[in-house]
């Protein structure tokens, strides 16, 4: 049984990671912490660490942000063997879907070569699945990042729907766009979902622009607590300003 070992989910915040985490806890995994790889002094544009660390608290769940040294291999070998030896983790949750370019996939080929057990429960799935799934279940999925000429700054802080995903699916059929954004597209955050026991709220924000890429600027954030039904308290929608 799966439940018995300690798990971990390699943790970005976006769309994929929280459907893994949920698809993981599905299968029965025991979900011990939340684990986001970067190198020294990360400030990521599409999933800022302090978001990150919010969705955890919201999630009840302990979240281990570890350095990346180079060289890169070498750099995750040392992540792996750390998230073995001093976390206990013998089951790695990732929310990869495919391969980045020409890229190896450094998880499967490192992890498992340091006898850590390596689940995707996405991988290689059709691409209408996975977006479909995030809205049959109900998360709340912001487009936090996006790279033109895809996708321009209108579409940054709005939330996946079904009229936002049927306009995606028109983009990448006309642009060959990954409807997944699995190329560097397009980034996401999610702020709430069956995964979550409170919800995320974003106070303050607003969009930036530059170098071929618009994305969202986080200035103030909360955590909102649900009520019985799991609606969160006093919400409203977000309004980004560009």
């Amino acid at each position: 049984m799966p439940g018995r070992h300690t798990a971990a989910v390699l943790w970005t915040g976006g769309k994929d990671s929280c459907l893994a985490l949920h698809e993981a806890c599905a299968l029965g995994y025991s979900i011990g912490s939340l684990v986001t790889f970067g190198p020294p002094a990360a400030a990521f544009r599409a999933h800022p660490i302090p978001f990150l660390q919010k969705q955890a608290e919201a999630m009840g769940l302990a979240h281990r942000m570890i350095e990346l040294m180079p060289p890169l291999e070498q750099g995750y070998q040392r992540a792996f063997r750390f998230i073995r030896d001093e976390l206990g983790v013998s089951q790695l949750i990732t929310g990869d879907i495919d391969e980045i370019g020409t890229h190896p996939n450094w998880v499967k080929t490192i992890a498992g070569s340091l006898g850590l057990n390596v689940v995707m429960p996405l991988w290689k799935r059709e691409r209408t699945i996975v977006m479909d799934s995030l809205i049959a279940n109900n998360y709340r999925v912001l487009f936090s990042y996006v790279r033109h000429p895809w996708l321009g700054p209108e579409w940054v802080g709005r939330e996946l729907t079904e009229t936002s995903l049927g306009e995606l699916k028109r983009v990448s059929r006309e642009t060959g766009m990954d409807l997944c954004g699995e190329q560097g597209e397009y980034h996401t955050l999610v702020l709430d979902g069956p995964m979550f026991i409170n919800s995320l709220h974003l106070d303050r924000t607003t969009v930036r622009t530059e170098a071929g890429s618009s994305f969202l600027d986080i200035q103030a954030m909360s955590i909102r607590k649900k009520d019985p039904d799991g609606v969160p308290v006093n919400s409203y929608p977000l309004q980004p300003t560009l």
